[in-house]
């Protein structure tokens, strides 16, 4: 094999260290050092930090069957907690926020239906944004503004004489954003993956 694809391969396996046979150097990528190895002792010290400290690449992630699952369990997770009356106590804690009159004072309510048709949007398409998104920062940027805009809701509604009922949607969502984050940094994704930076 050629320098270059050693030199490649050998920072997928050693990210934080590798140890290069051919040309006899290893490089710390954390402190950005080079250091020619002199000695056989030098050789017995790398091989000693490799083997105390293994970098084992993170799996290959997907896109299509974890944004289904965590859809689906953000989904199942805000349905649980309604069976259990957890949601009409945070909706009337939203409600005082909004309102000094609290639940009371909104005549209107707005379907169940538009409620879990939003819960099953946000959850989806939020999991699906963030893990086809490249880079942490975005991501967490991604699963932020989703949560802002749900939580603009109350105030909107309120004003249009709406209850502001975004409990279920807005736990869905923030579920689904933290599942989606954990599975990113746990895995590959394929964003990461094809994304190149031409010379």
């Amino acid at each position: 094999a050629s320098p270059a694809s050693f030199r490649a391969e050998a920072r997928k396996l050693f990210p934080n260290i590798c140890l290069l046979k051919g040309q006899s150097f290893f490089i710390t990528r954390k402190k950005h050092r080079v250091r020619w190895l002199d000695s056989a002792a030098d050789h017995r010290q790398i091989a000693a930090v490799n083997r105390h400290h293994p970098t084992r690449p993170h799996p290959v992630g997907h896109l299509l069957l974890p944004t289904a699952a965590i859809g689906g369990m953000s989904l199942v997770l805000a349905a649980g907690l309604d069976l259990l009356g957890v949601l009409t106590q945070v909706n009337v804690g939203i409600a005082r926020i909004v309102s000094r009159g609290g639940a009371e004072t909104f005549p209107k309510h707005l379907p169940a239906w538009c409620l879990w048709l939003a819960a099953g949007i946000f959850s989806f398409a939020l999991a699906a944004a963030i893990l086809g998104t490249l880079g942490a920062f975005r991501r967490v940027f991604l699963w932020f503004s989703a949560v802002i805009v749900l939580a603009a809701w109350a105030p909107v509604l309120s004003l249009a004489a709406h209850a502001p009922e975004i409990a279920g949607p807005w736990i869905a969502t923030v579920w689904s954003g933290v599942c989606a984050l954990v599975y990113s940094i746990r895995q590959r994704m394929p964003a990461n993956e094809n994304f190149t930076i031409s010379p």
